[in-house]
């Protein structure tokens, strides 16, 4: 029986130190995840009022209503959707 324990915990051991390296290696990962998130997130707020003020960014935002618009009536119009 002791034999029996000792072999149990010894496999507990190392399943206990292989789920350790592993959930280290993923804080690793999602610590460098989420700086590079940090980064994007800083380069956005620094980029997104050029992007506001731009005269692509107006038209797609006038665009994509069109377009929404333009699909819905298409759908109505070939039975896809009831009104």
């Amino acid at each position: 029986i002791l034999k029996n324990m000792e072999e149990i915990s010894a496999n507990i051991n190392q399943s206990t130190t292989a789920i350790n390296q592993s959930v280290q290696d993923y804080a690793v990962t999602v610590r460098r995840l989420h700086e590079v998130m940090g980064t994007v997130a800083n380069g956005l707020e620094i980029f997104s009022p050029l992007a506001l003020r731009m005269p692509l960014f107006r038209t797609v935002a006038s665009v994509i209503p069109l377009v929404k618009g333009f699909s819905v009536f298409l759908n109505v119009l070939t039975g896809k959707q009831k009104v």
